[in-house]
């Protein structure tokens, strides 16, 4: 019976004390450069930095966010793993994403009108895109690698709706005009 009413006094929690989680998160102001000002929020309080956004003034109306840091923080290192610009029409335009948190982006997504147009990805952290896919109405329709690492496409893909192959090509040998040696269905 005491073991009872020690463990639920532990444990319990007196409702006017705030969880760090249930308070908002903090958010530092500072001026950049060239009339930038960047908001630096620590989201989950525990005392870093989490994202920073850049605001470009405007005259007469709201600031513009212009590009994010976001530092996902998984591996606790305090470097930024994904970077976001917008236009001034405040739309997404390029991404770029650190996908194994090393502190280089091997990741780049371009945007028109917020959509997904290109990926390009760098597959072997050598700072040269590998692998880039091409999408058509936000679908991927369209995949080529360069599987030699050579800086030349040598593997082109056409893609359906389900995003099975359709049709591919393959340049064999390489050659510096990239015609296709081999052709797919």
């Amino acid at each position: 019976m005491i073991l009872l009413l020690v463990s639920c006094t532990l444990f319990h929690k007196n409702p006017s004390d705030k969880d760090v989680t249930d308070l908002p998160p903090l958010i530092v102001i500072k001026d950049c450069e060239d009339g930038v000002k960047c908001h630096y929020v620590d989201s989950n309080r525990d005392g870093k930095v989490d994202v920073v956004n850049y605001y470009r003034q405007r005259s007469g109306t709201s600031p513009l966010l212009i590009k994010r840091e976001i530092d996902i923080d998984n591996d606790k290192d305090g470097r930024i793993d994904i970077v976001s610009h917008f236009n001034d029409m405040n739309e997404l335009v390029k991404e770029q994403i650190d996908l194994d948190y090393n502190g280089t982006f091997e990741r780049t997504d371009h945007y028109t009108a917020s959509r997904r147009i290109l990926t390009e990805i760098d597959t072997n952290d050598d700072d040269e895109v590998d692998v880039r896919l091409i999408y058509e109405g936000g679908i991927v329709k369209r995949k080529e690698k360069d599987t030699n690492f050579d800086g030349d496409f040598d593997v082109f893909m056409r893609l359906n709706e389900e995003g099975l192959v359709v049709r591919y090509g393959i340049n064999t040998d390489y050659d510096e005009e990239n015609t296709i040696d081999e052709r797919g269905p």
